[in-house]
């Protein structure tokens, strides 16, 4: 997570400056939900928050029992048709995925793919990931590279933030001109945006 309150990775079997330690998964969900409390953020941003994220959270938090609060109440899974929407109370959550989705159907953001390292190269012609998928499952599977990983989660976190900072001020506008809330805004197709 990367805040006004700071930069924080929760993980299991690992501490350094900006990762905290816990003892299992409920204390890693309760430590986040506490962090996003304090935060008091007034937008949460995401990548592919909706479609992983916020189903994931949910999940693991139902498997062990817990209503996870952000400060005004619980996350929530919103599915239009096919699609899965997660609604924050008390914040708004911008998922940066949807975001790229949007620009690149109006070809403002050129990109094939729409992976977190894809968009960060179209935009900044940086942002290369250190882990491969297989490198991440390693690193948990052996407990060895726990730094490389809480790095690499960092990482992703700040990427998104970039991301966010650099496309929010084009979509306020954009949510400005159809008169439509910044979260419908970021999740409209074209043709939504038209007919507003």
């Amino acid at each position: 997570i990367t805040s006004p309150a700071g930069n924080k990775v929760f993980m299991r079997e690992f501490e350094n400056d900006s990762t905290t330690r816990v003892a299992d998964e409920k204390a890693l969900l309760l430590q986040f939900a506490t962090f996003l409390k304090l935060a008091d953020l007034d937008v949460l941003c995401t990548y592919h928050g909706d479609g992983f994220d916020f189903p994931f959270i949910h999940d693991r938090a139902e498997h062990h029992k817990l209503k996870l609060d952000f400060g005004f109440g619980s996350p929530q899974l919103v599915t239009k048709g096919t699609i899965r929407e997660a609604r924050v109370k008390g914040m708004i959550h911008l998922d940066v995925l949807q975001l790229a989705r949007l620009l690149t159907r109006f070809q403002a953001l050129k990109t094939l793919k729409l992976d977190l390292a894809s968009v960060m190269q179209a935009v900044f012609g940086e942002g290369e990931k250190s882990l491969t998928p297989v490198q991440i499952q390693e690193a948990w599977k052996t407990k060895t590279n726990l730094d490389k990983l809480a790095l690499y989660n960092l990482h992703d976190t700040l990427f998104t933030q970039r991301l966010a900072q650099e496309f929010l001020p084009l979509l306020l506008e954009l949510s400005k001109i159809v008169r439509q809330p910044l979260y419908d805004t970021s999740r409209s197709t074209a043709s939504q945006l038209v007919e507003s």
